[in-house]
């Protein structure tokens, strides 16, 4: 039913129709009206950071209209993934989360290679220059990253993958403590942006910590 909606590719589900997608509506309307500052949603898969929604006024949604118009604002992730679920049989689900307000350099992308951590990568480096609040904290960030990942490392089904990392930190007041929050999984292959690593250099992932400036 979200697919047909679809701007520009609602043409890939051909005797599909919206009907019945009020459901799916007042569904959204309930989850969202639980977080008052607004919600972040998402395919199990991924986000639509690419619809024309997005791009405009950022992932932030704060009603089931403003919701629909990101899944179905032509975005081609969506569109994708919907048609592999139709393909395999898959039953997509929306998540709905409160919504963060996240510092850009409080992300992390890191990378697990035989349960070992062979990376971590500022995930928001490609205009960024210089971080100082990263530099000042390098240590600190390093640590907390390297205790969550043990237990990470414990809990994890997986061998290899990439993970991205949110880090709850004061960067002027080095006697607090860090929260670290896990954001989501992404598979180890080229595909998968690698930040400031190279995929074409097997042992470029030397277990260092990237930043741009350094």
């Amino acid at each position: 039913m979200i697919g047909s909606r679809i701007h520009r590719y609602g043409h890939w589900f051909p005797g599909h129709s919206d009907t019945g997608l009020g459901h799916v509506i007042q569904n959204l309307e309930t989850a969202i009206h639980l977080f008052p500052g607004g919600a972040f949603i998402r395919l199990g898969s991924r986000s639509a950071k690419d619809s024309y929604y997005a791009l405009n006024r950022g992932l932030r949604v704060t009603d089931s209209q403003s919701a629909m118009k990101m899944l179905t604002g032509a975005s081609r992730r969506i569109a994708l993934d919907l048609v592999q679920a139709l393909r395999h049989h898959y039953q997509p689900h929306i998540y709905v989360r409160k919504w963060l307000d996240i510092p850009r350099w409080t992300e992390f992308r890191c990378f697990m290679r035989h349960r070992k951590l062979v990376g971590i990568s500022q995930y928001d480096c490609n205009d960024v220059t210089h971080s100082s609040e990263i530099a000042k904290n390098e240590n600190r960030i390093t640590a907390a990253i390297g205790v969550f990942f043990e237990e990470f490392r414990s809990a994890s089904h997986l061998d290899d993958v990439v993970f991205d990392l949110f880090l709850d930190i004061d960067p002027d007041n080095v006697e607090t403590s860090i929260d670290v929050t896990l954001l989501e999984l992404n598979p180890f292959i080229s595909k998968t942006d690698p930040g400031l690593f190279d995929w074409s250099v097997e042992s470029d992932f030397d277990g260092s910590f990237r930043y741009p400036g350094t």
